[in-house]
């Protein structure tokens, strides 16, 4: 097989944005045509989750961390996705409008760092092009369409937590005729709303508010999805597209995040996760599946290192067999799990349940079936919440919960934690 020279990687992520809001994970209001674009040619991640908001968890799984704490934790033995793809020959670069990701100390790895400047929104935009996501993808596509052979770009949008300040007629379109007029804040909301007894319409603003953010996201998605097929660079370019939080509408009482409340529950963590490889015959003679791939292992976002560690060896073998390999039998995909962890607050999620401990308290979801979690049965199902529950405590003792940073692992479940009995 031959091997791609000189080759690139780009990695978008977004802030904000759930895998409910777009196209390829079933969402039917929200027209997301480019990311419906994007999804036709990539391997499609279905169950992949952030750490619950937290831009420093993200990108402790993102990057790696610099050793400090438990050195016998597997990711903190100091590695660093961008010294080591830079070891490699790469010319790691950052673009990101998010200061907090800008002074994260592994920010200091890459060769270049390009903070994108802006004015604060202080009301909606006229014009799309006038919104603080249209400046953000100017200074980002201004360096991708010049990009050097041999580059890492990873583009970091503060996405939905930025300003949501799409044009109003946007909002409009979203709107039916007996719909009250949308309203017209542009700062993201965060605040206490109780689905069940809170005024129905003071919801839907939001929600058209939320959605006119993600069509104008879907816009400039459209620009680089252009570059991809008309720039020769992009041949040899893997793009990789994810988040580090979803963005709460209500669904467990609270719009925005509230850290203590909403930030394990699926709307808040579960996130797209899209590997797209470029247009390039080795790719078509190695890859034995189609494109276009569902994946349906539960992952955490740090799979995006795998590929760009196997990607920048020049590791195409290995990259193409990670691939293949992405539709695993069911047995296999029974045994896996996801953790989370923040402060003194867990998940735990499998194939078959889901439980949420924060201190003593817990809730359990039957999965896959109550995907909006919303139907709380740890009461009626102890002997699984126990089980769970000692699982993770054993976890946390040893050492292996990813560095009490939150993350995945492919742990090895009793037949009672990976399917649920009928």
């Amino acid at each position: 097989m031959s091997q791609i020279e000189l080759r690139n990687a780009v990695v978008l992520v977004i802030d904000g944005l759930g895998a409910e809001s777009l196209g390829p994970y079933g969402n039917t209001w929200i027209e997301t045509d480019n990311f419906n674009r994007l999804a036709a040619r990539s391997l499609i991640f279905d169950q992949a989750y952030a750490p619950g908001g937290s831009l420093d968890q993200a990108y402790e799984l993102f990057w790696g961390a610099e050793p400090h704490v438990k050195p016998e934790s597997p990711r903190q033995t100091g590695q660093n996705l961008i010294r080591d793809v830079a070891e490699l020959g790469a010319l790691p670069t950052l673009i990101t409008d998010e200061t907090q990701v800008e002074a994260l100390k592994v920010a200091n790895s890459f060769d270049q760092v390009i903070p994108v400047q802006s004015t604060p929104a202080n009301q909606l935009a006229n014009a799309n092009a006038e919104t603080e996501m249209a400046n953000f993808f100017a200074q980002a596509t201004q360096w991708l369409s010049r990009m050097e052979p041999g580059s890492l770009g990873w583009l970091h949008s503060c996405g939905l937590m930025g300003a949501w300040d799409a044009p109003f007629d946007l909002r409009q379109k979203l709107a039916d005729p007996e719909d009250p007029e949308p309203p017209r804040f542009h700062l993201p909301p965060s605040l206490r709303f109780d689905v069940e007894n809170d005024e129905p319409d003071e919801l839907l603003g939001f929600q058209q508010a939320f959605a006119a953010q993600v069509t104008i996201l879907d816009q400039f998605l459209g620009i680089i999805l252009d570059l991809m097929e008309t720039d020769p660079v992009w041949s040899k370019t893997l793009f990789c597209l994810t988040s580090t939080g979803g963005y709460p509408m209500g669904e467990h009482g609270w719009i925005g995040h509230h850290q203590s409340k909403s930030a394990f529950y699926n709307e808040a963590v579960h996130v797209p996760l899209i590997i797209c490889p470029p247009d390039h015959p080795d790719f078509d003679d190695a890859l034995t599946q189609t494109r276009s791939v569902r994946n349906g292992s539960l992952v955490g976002i740090e799979s995006v290192s795998d590929y760009l560690r196997d990607w920048f060896a020049d590791d195409l073998e290995n990259f193409c067999n990670r691939w293949d390999s992405s539709t695993l039998s069911l047995p296999e995909v029974r045994k896996e799990a996801v953790v989370l962890r923040s402060d003194d607050t867990y998940s735990i999620q499998t194939h078959a349940w889901k439980l949420i401990r924060r201190g003593d308290q817990f809730e359990l979801f039957a999965k896959p079936d109550d995907r909006w979690e919303v139907n709380d049965v740890s009461r009626r199902c102890p002997q699984i919440v126990e089980a769970l529950d000692e699982l993770l405590r054993q976890m946390v003792a040893s050492g292996t919960e990813v560095g009490g940073l939150g993350g995945s692992g492919g742990l090895e479940l009793p037949e009672s934690l990976a399917i649920r009995s009928e």
